[in-house]
Formats: C-alpha cells, structure tokens, sequence
C-alpha cells in the first residue's frame, strides 16, 4: 500500500497517526511483535496505537518508533505531526509549504477572546480535557471548578480547554486571572474589565455585566479563585440571569455554590515505582515527558539515555508527579544533571525555585504556592495543618486526634477541620479503610508543614503524641498477628508503615526512649516476616536491640527471638543461632517460658539446617510442645507439629510425616494462622512429592498459595510456586514448570529473598530436571515467560495442561 492511501481525506485527524504507524510497519516487513520489541514497547501497546484507542501518543514513544521503523526524514516528520493531531501528508515534501486552510483561520479570527498564548504544549492531561468539556457542554452544567494543590496545572488546563472549545462560545472566550486581586470588591471589577465592560455612570456593575451578557453564548474562564471564595456570591446571579454562559474556574478549593461541579485535578500520573519498569514504560510516563520537553528548551543538546530517564522519573516522583514542581526541577537542567538532581531533591522546596521573570510571584518557588494556600488557613487550621504533617504516611480521625492537643484546637469538630484542609487542596481525602476515612499531604506540601512546625514550640511533643499512637496501634496488633484476626491488622500495619517506621527512626536517632522501639518491634515482627520485609526487619530489630543495651525485659527477649527468625530465613544460620541462644538464657534466667518454648521451636529449625542432627532437633520439639502444651498454646502445638512433620520425611518415616503434616493444618485452620497453614501445605506437598505422588502433591502447593497471597507473603507464594514446578516436572509438563519456576525467581527478586533453605535442593533438581528436558532457548523462553505472568494465570494453565 502506498503512503498516500493511509487515509481517506475526510478521515478525523485523531485516526491518522495509527494508520500512518500501521502502514509504515507493514512497509518495513514487521508485525506488531516485532515492531514493539524493537521500540521497547508491548505489542498491545502497539495494536492500541494502531486502531486508534490512543489517539495522543506522547513524543518519547514516536521517537523509539521512528528509530524502530527506521523512518526517512518526511516519514518522520508525517508521523511526528500525526501524533500532534495536526494535518499530515505523507508524500508531501516537507519543504513545501502546507496548503493553508484560510476558512478555518477566518473563523478563528472572528472568534472573540483575550486568551494568553501558551508557549507550549498541554502534556498528560487528555483525559481530564475530555472529561472537563463534556461536563463542561452539558445542558445541565453552567459551571465547572477545577481544584487542586498549587502547582497540579490547574490553569494551564483550563487555559488549554478554552482554546479547544473557541469554536464551541460563538460569543467569546474570556480570560479573567484573580491572582493579582487581593480584595473580594475588586472580583466583580475584574470580571467586567476581563470582558471588555467599562465601570461608568451609576449602574451597578452586576447589572451591567449581566446585560452585556444577556443571551450570549460565552465562555468566562476565571483563574485562582481560592482566596476570595467570600465574592463568589455574584456568580448565581450572572448565571441565572444569563442563560448561555459557562464558567469554568479554577481554584484550590471548590466555591460552595450551589450551580458548582467540581472537578478535582490529580498531580500527572506515575508508574508504579517499587516494579522494576522497563525504561521505555518510564519514558512515556506523562510526567517524564513533560521534564524532557521542558528541560531540552533550555538544553537542547540533551542526551536521552536509560540512566538519564530513570533519573527524570527518579525526579518526578520525588515532586510528586506535580507539573510546577517538574517544571521547576527541568529548569535546572542548565547546571545539574537529572542524576544530580536527586541527589539535591532530599529537601525539595529550597531546590525547586525559580527566577524566571514571567512566572507569578507565587510560582517562583514551590514554597510560595503553598504558602498561598496556608495564608488563607484561619489559625487552628495552620496549627493543625502542621502538627498532621508529622505523618509521612497519612493518617486517619483517630490518628488526627492524637495531635491535636491545645484547648482551642477543639472549638470546632475535627471533621471541620479537616474538611477545611481539604478543601484548600492542602490534604488528600483517600480511599477509606475500614470504613474510616484516610488522608494525606503531598511530600512538597508535608514539607512545607514540617518546616512550620520545626520552627514551633510544638515539634517535640507533637512527636510524642504520634508515638504514643503508633505504640497504640502495635500495642493492639500483635496479640491478633497469628490469629484469625490477622488480615485486618496486617492490613493496618501495612497502611501505617511509614509512620511506624518515623517513630523506629527516632527511637533510633535518640529522640525517643528505647523502650518505646523495642515495644513496636516486639509487637510488630510477625508483620514484616509475612509482608516480607526481611532486611528491613532485621535493620530496625537489631538497631532496637543495639538502643536498648543491657536491657533483658520481656521485649528484649521477644526482639532476639524476631531477628534469631529473620536471621534464618536470610540464610544467617550463624546468626539465628547466637540470638536464639541469647534469648534462651535471658528466657531460663527469669522464667519466661514463652520465650523458652519459642527458643527450642526455631533452634529445631536450625539443629536440621545447619547441623543435619534430626535427633537434637526432635529434643528440643520435644520441650517446646511440653511448654505449648501446658500453656494451652494451640498455635505453638501447630508449629511444633509441622516441624515434627518435616523431621519425619527427613527421616523417611513419609506416612508419619503424612499424619503430622495434616494434623498441623487442622490446628492452624482452627487458629486462624494463614501463614502457617499456608507453610504446612507446602510442607505436606513436598512429602507427598517424595513418595511420588505429583498430582496429591499440586493440591497442597496450589492450596498453599491463596492463604499465603491474603497475607502479603510474596517469598512463601514462591516457595509454593517452585513446589507446583516440581509436580509439573514429574507430570511431564516442563513448559509449565519453566513458567512457575521463572514466577517463583520473579516474587523472590522483587523483595530480594534467596531461596528458602530448606527448599533449595528441591529448586536445584528442579532447574537440573528443566534443563535436561528443554532445549536452551526454550528453557529460557519458559522462564522468561513466568517472569512476566501472575501465580493465578500459571495455576490456571497448570491445571488445564494436567486435564489435556
């Protein structure tokens, strides 16, 4: 097919770049798979493209794609002003001046407006000006306010959204800017001088400006109407009296009245940063491209490379996706490099200024734009504001409370109060948990708050007060985190990470009594084993132990036996050993016979893993089920039954290991211990495995998944995995087992946890048996394959291979 049949004449200009790019494809001899894998993008990436499901592709995608394609300069050139939404012809010269379309140009002089020019493109925001216009265009809309935090591009969208719907407001489009006015008797004035009124005679101007508008089908774009919400009282009265009009406002808080829509305006969106992401991924993400395109105006020699665009994004996320924020940052382009850049962005505000003459005064630094919003705060909201900032992991009513402690903080509800910040676009209003509603600051935003509350008298027993409500939260999670009642709390506890770990980093930085880390560590350790927080556990265990020195209290000795476990399930048998002993001695010393019980529990773990003494191991099982037993423990009994299990099958004794293992699942149903139900599974199935039975074996594996999965253990998902792969090898499905295999590799990178101990010879003689069974290529095909695929799918592949 000839460039030139990419389209018919009359064919929207939104269609013209996916068939441009599927002509150009088939001219150089690719399919969509190989054309996406050349270009660093997936193949329904590519077929999107194509049938026009993304009509805006951004420039850093058309760039790998012409490189792809290999595309001569006016095939470049076609496909770059397609993906622009401008007219395009493929076999026209690009030296030859475009035909001009002097209809629309005399239109569009006809059409009245006082509209800025914008210097340069709208990026990342075609769903929201979709979205907008056809609110926007409704019969029952007359008008739409755009919130958001300062700095989010409120008025650079509706500015973009004007000059789209010119076309639409046969009578005007009118720009009125309320930065500068900074009294509400000036709003009114504003309004009529942005429409070209004059305030003469003695008419009221409400008057006139609602008869100049009568029946007119006008657009009034009013920009930053935050702080002078007090004057919006004039706009009912326009817009009841003046049919056709719409006003499209922007403000960082709704207006309250009651014709109001509003639209809140979200920072550009951000990939997903704790996945490993492909860089081409990285470089479409709307806030990237925005970096690049602002940052090669001021350096356009910039050299794009996979470092150079994972330090952008690096930066983006670190301002939180917000266009000014990315748009300060790419300024400094001129002296910094992006790598350099987030070395500096640990303190963003004082980075992230600017000198340019043409911004508001407010814009120059991101301080000033949310120094705007505070200003407009009365004073128990600013207090407020900045005593919640001490939550860098947001925070609910419960948690609010918490801080707010001077009398008058109380003259209004709390729900008031946080309304307001809300509104003000100072707080993000989350998805509720529980029922409960959440909220959040912006990192720039909490920033700011912090540096508020440093200069206060308030931050040291601010700190307290937050401490004293993480303390709370542990205080009630722990007993429940081997439970039935463990989904709920480890939900909590994943929710409040963030807070918990700002109160651990004080205890450690000597800011809090030790006493108080070592309670959260003693409370929580179950947490960061069944989330697998592995390193991270055991950084904050040993510190805790480290700021609690000679200290040998009931905590202390929950602590040694966290990190004895951690330290095993890192593959530091040496370690787990001195700890395990420790906490046995400090457990004989003063009768603790929790402590005692739990000691000869793990040390029967390491007697079989770094000793191979199955007899001492059952010595110490045997003293730690009398402890379980006497206490009425039925967790413990499980526990020392599913160890009991797995020496029996090291001893060959697999009908033994068989009763043991189901006995051991029984007790941790009636627990509620997902993980150690989940664990038993996997166990039973490697017994079953051993005596030859894969198919009995791929039940327990496959049952094992769910309740590890409910509780966020990624590494014991793997273990269940790689116990599936080897069923598969002995089914004779080696494709399906190179797929679960490579899941299993997959789940374990991600949180870089090696392969289970005692699994690992079950692993090696599953890859050995792979390799045998499958050509190279496809071997690694296989794996490749099942990094990229969720346990779920495998399992459903698994299943229908074995049917087959």
């Amino acid at each position: 097919m000839a460039p030139e049949a990419a389209r018919p004449t009359n064919q929207p200009l939104g269609d013209v770049f996916g068939e441009l790019l599927r002509v150009y494809r088939i001219e150089a001899g690719l399919s969509q798979e190989d054309l996406a894998e050349k270009a660093g993008l997936s193949r329904r990436g590519i077929s999107d493209l194509e049938r026009g499901v993304r009509r805006a592709p951004y420039l850093a995608t058309v760039r790998r794609l012409v490189l792809a394609l290999q595309l001569d300069r006016p095939r470049e050139v076609a496909l770059t002003r397609a993906a622009r939404g401008l007219p395009t012809d493929p076999t026209r010269d690009i030296s030859s001046p475009a035909p001009s379309p002097m209809g629309a140009e005399r239109r569009f002089r006809t059409l009245q407006n006082n509209l800025p020019r914008q210097r340069n493109r709208l990026i990342g925001r075609d769903t929201e000006l979709r979205q907008i216009r056809q609110l926007l265009l409704r019969d029952d809309v007359n008008l739409v306010t755009i919130t958001g935090a300062g700095g989010s591009g409120k008025t650079r969208l509706a500015l973009e959204l004007a000059h789209q719907l010119l076309e639409e407001f046969e009578d005007g489009v009118f720009f009125v800017p309320l930065a500068p006015v900074s009294e509400h008797a000036r709003v009114l004035p504003t309004i009529a001088h942005g429409l070209g009124l004059l305030d003469v005679g003695n008419r009221p101007l409400l008057e006139i400006v609602k008869n100049a508008l009568g029946e007119k089908r006008v657009l009034l774009l009013i920009d930053n109407f935050e702080h002078l919400r007090a004057a919006a009282v004039s706009i009912p009265d326009i817009l009841s009296s003046c049919g056709q009009i719409r006003m499209l406002i922007t403000s960082r808080a709704p207006l309250g009245v009651r014709e109001e829509h509003e639209f809140p305006l979200s920072p550009l969106a951000l990939v997903d940063s704790m996945r490993p992401q492909h860089v081409g991924v990285l470089a479409d993400c709307p806030s990237v491209v925005l970096f690049v395109e602002r940052a090669a105006a001021i350096q356009p020699e910039l050299e794009l490379s996979e470092d150079n665009i994972r330090a952008m994004f690096e930066v983006c996320r670190r301002v939180d996706g917000l266009p000014l924020g990315i748009e300060l940052a790419a300024a400094r382009i001129r002296v910094l490099s992006p790598q350099a850049m987030v070395a500096r962005l640990s303190s963003r505000l004082p980075f992230l200024s600017s000198d340019a003459l043409d911004r508001p005064p407010r814009h120059q630094t991101l301080r000033a734009t949310i120094s705007w919003s505070y200003d407009l705060l009365p004073e128990t909201d600013q207090n407020l504001f900045c005593r919640l900032a001490i939550f860098p992991g947001g925070f609910g009513f419960d948690a609010a409370e918490s801080v707010r402690k001077r009398p008058w903080d109380h003259e209004r509800d709390m729900l008031d109060n946080l309304s307001s910040l809300v509104e003000q676009n100072l707080l993000i209003r989350d998805a509720d948990l529980f029922g409960e509603p959440r909220f959040r600051m912006l990192e720039t935003i909490r920033e700011f708050g912090l540096d508020r509350l440093e200069m206060s008298a308030d931050l040291e027993s601010v700190r307290g007060c937050m401490a004293g409500w993480v303390l709370s939260i542990c205080n009630a999670a722990g007993p429940s985190l081997r439970t039935a009642e463990q989904l709920p709390w480890l939900a909590r506890l994943e929710r409040e990470h963030d807070n918990i770990r700002a109160v651990l980093g004080w205890t450690r930085d000597g800011l809090l009594d030790a006493s108080i880390g070592l309670r959260i560590c003693a409370m929580m350790w179950w947490f960061w084993h069944h989330h697998s927080y592995l390193t991270e556990a055991r950084r904050w265990l040993e510190g805790m132990l480290a700021a609690a020195g000679s200290d040998s209290g009931a905590d202390t000795r929950e602590v040694l036996i966290a990190v004895g476990v951690i330290a095993f399930n890192q593959s530091d048998d040496s370690a787990a050993a001195g700890y395990l002993e420790r906490a046995l001695a400090l457990g004989r010393q003063y009768g603790d016979q929790s402590t005692i019980a739990q000691a000869r529990l793990y040390q029967s773990v390491l007697a079989v893993s770094r000793e191979h003494d199955l007899d001492r191991s059952s010595t110490f099982l045997v003293e730690a089920e009398r402890i379980f037993d006497e206490t009425r423990d039925i967790w413990g009994i499980a526990m020392v039954r599913s160890r009991q299990a797995v020496v029996a099958r090291l001893r060959g004794a697999h009908a033994d290991s068989r009763q043991l293992g189901e006995e051991a699942i029984r007790l941790f149903r009636e627990t509620g211990d997902r993980f150690g139900l989940g664990h038993s599974l996997v166990g039973l199935g490697h017994n079953l495995l051993e005596i030859h039975q894969p198919e009995a074996a791929a039940k327990q594996f496959i049952a094992a998944v769910e309740p590890l999965r409910e509780i966020g253990n990624e590494w014991f998902v793997s273990r269940a995995l790689a116990g599936l792969a080897s069923s598969a090898i002995a089914l004779g499905r080696p494709e399906v087992a190179g797929n679960l295999l490579g899941c299993a590799d997959e789940l374990r990178e991600r949180i870089g946890a090696p392969v289970y101990g005692p699994d690992r010879a079950y692993y090696e003689r599953a890859l050995e048996s792979l390799s045998k069974s499958l050509q190279l290529a496809k071997f690694e095909s296989a794996i490749r394959e099942g990094h990229e695929a969720a346990p779920e799918d495998l399992i459903r592949w698994f299943r229908s291979s074995i049917a087959t």
